[in-house]
């Protein structure tokens, strides 16, 4: 992994499209669900929900965006053992992932993905009358983090820039969670001046990037 011992000398900025008019994302996520945007109410601050069978739609003020998918439960298909012995390979993970994403409608024009991370969710069983036994894990849930960037550069604002997807280990989507911007401009490098809260605020609409 890289890490920087220095600040840069330089930061890139983009000039996001309000969050109130930052609606462009939830409308591809729609019609990738057969809903029509133009059908579906929103408020002054772009609040908007949907539903389409199990499956749940949610855009909220800030521009975070819920999707839930119905989830059929495998467990009388699958018993706990055969749950734990899922294979787990990145590779096959993260591009099943985003083929996922680009299913739904969350793959961005003029935007790019960066893997971050893949994290675990396991839960364990033991029986009462085993009690000598250790625990038997088992594979819940596979999260799978994405950086939005621009230009080969990622986003860093809190709050924005982020995409989750929940998947089962057979693949199941189950949930999809994105901060992701729609980018209005990208502004020219400016110098930055280390001393932490001596620099002076970024303009209104402004995300910083590294």
């Amino acid at each position: 992994d890289i890490v920087l011992s220095t600040p840069p000398s330089e930061l890139r900025t983009v000039r996001l499209v309000p969050v109130t008019e930052d609606t462009a994302l939830a409308d591809r996520v729609l019609t990738a669900l057969n809903i029509s945007p133009r059908l579906v109410p929103r408020d002054d601050h772009g609040r908007m929900t949907a539903s389409a069978g199990e499956t749940r739609f949610q855009r909220r003020a800030d521009g975070h965006i819920l999707l839930e998918l119905a989830a059929h439960d495998l467990s009388s298909r699958l018993s706990s053992r055969e749950r734990a012995r899922v294979p787990l390979q990145r590779r096959a993970i993260v591009n099943r992932a985003r083929s996922a994403l680009r299913r739904f409608g969350f793959a961005s024009p003029g935007s790019e993905l960066i893997f971050d991370r893949i994290s675990l969710a396991l839960s364990a069983t033991q029986s009462l009358h085993l009690a000598s036994e250790q625990p038997v894990e088992m594979l819940d849930e596979i999260i799978v983090q994405f950086r939005q960037s621009i230009a080969g550069i990622p986003i860093l604002t809190p709050g924005a820039g982020s995409l989750k997807l929940v998947m089962r280990p057979d693949g199941t989507v189950l949930r999809i969670e994105s901060t992701l911007r729609q980018v209005a401009e990208l502004l020219p490098p400016r110098s930055y001046r280390c001393g932490g809260s001596d620099d002076p605020p970024l303009p209104d609409g402004l995300a910083p990037t590294c």
